[in-house]
């Protein structure tokens, strides 16, 4: 009945009866959204993560749902109310969500971060290979570098585009190693370089 009602107000249907799940069952510590079902927000993330790393297309649809409705962050304050920051750290990147949903590059990179959050993982993956530090992936690029030039170009191709686009996981796996800052400023630097080519070529 509270749900219905809920719905009369204006709620989304889904939201209402996602809260009624856990009002009829205050013990069911479950995450269940849309014909899925996680232990918890950890088990999430992590599905999440496997799923955009295999580029399962039909999760895209499934975390935009998750960040627009604010499941996520309902959910928390459900079971979790304990968890200030984790709680605090999705409701801002739910609200950042609403702001980039139509620019597809971004809302890839925020579907990476949004796992990477909930998991709690810093493991980045490449060519097979599991990385869980900057330092790690720096020396694997050492190495391909000393064995071949044309390696070390094909996987940086990989990584980064000739307009200076970050492959989403890559970039989003920098974010949460705690360099967003050092990305802002090599993305500045980078798009004045751009455009100085631009002016040159048409000067010229």
């Amino acid at each position: 009945m509270d749900a219905e009602d809920e719905i009369k107000d204006g709620q989304d249907e889904d939201i209402a009866f996602f809260r009624a799940l856990y009002k009829l069952d205050p013990s069911m510590k479950d995450f269940v959204w849309k014909g899925k079902k996680y232990e918890n927000t950890d088990a999430l993330g992590i599905d999440l993560l496997n799923c955009l790393r295999r580029e399962d297309s039909s999760i895209n649809d499934f975390i935009g749902d998750l960040l627009e409705k604010g499941v996520v962050s309902q959910y928390i304050e459900y079971l979790q109310k304990s968890d200030v920051r984790m709680l605090e750290s999705i409701k801002s990147f739910e609200s950042e969500y609403k702001k980039i949903k139509d620019n597809e590059k971004q809302k890839k990179e925020f579907h990476y971060i949004f796992a990477y959050l909930l998991s709690e993982k810093k493991e980045f993956y490449k060519d097979g290979k599991i990385f869980n530090s900057i330092q790690e992936f720096e020396i694997y690029l050492k190495e391909i570098l000393d064995d071949s030039y044309e390696n070390f170009e094909k996987i940086c191709s990989t990584l980064i585009d000739k307009d200076g686009n970050l492959e989403a996981q890559f970039g989003s796996w920098l974010v949460v190693q705690g360099e967003a800052d050092c990305l802002a400023r090599w993305r500045e630097e980078v798009d004045a370089d751009i455009k100085r080519r631009a002016t040159a070529d048409y000067m010229s």
